[in-house]
């Protein structure tokens, strides 16, 4: 994925090692570093909140503010919702 490159240039660029591991999936990720098999998740943003929240003790993991990379990511809305697209569109202006 372009997260792994990310990844590899952020590190290498800040002169960090590190020893990536992937998994199939953000599950997975997010059990491996529950369970101390690995010390860091990267991924966008949204991604990270969203599997924070079902650990067990989130509150013992932070989402850091480094932006690493600039992924294109969007909303999606079902066709012919006007007003719910109108709702998404707004907030997305307020951001």
């Amino acid at each position: 994925t372009t997260t792994e490159l990310n990844v590899s240039d952020y590190f290498r660029a800040n002169k960090l090692k590190y020893s990536p591991i992937t998994f199939d999936t953000s599950d997975e990720s997010a059990k491996s570093l529950e369970s101390g098999r690995c010390d860091v998740l990267s991924s966008d943003k949204s991604q990270l909140y969203a599997q924070r929240s079902k650990l067990a003790h989130p509150e013992d993991y932070v989402v850091l503010p480094e932006t690493i990379s600039k992924e294109p990511l969007g909303p999606i809305v079902r066709n012919g919702d006007d007003d719910w697209l109108a709702i998404v569109r707004w907030v997305g202006y307020a951001m």
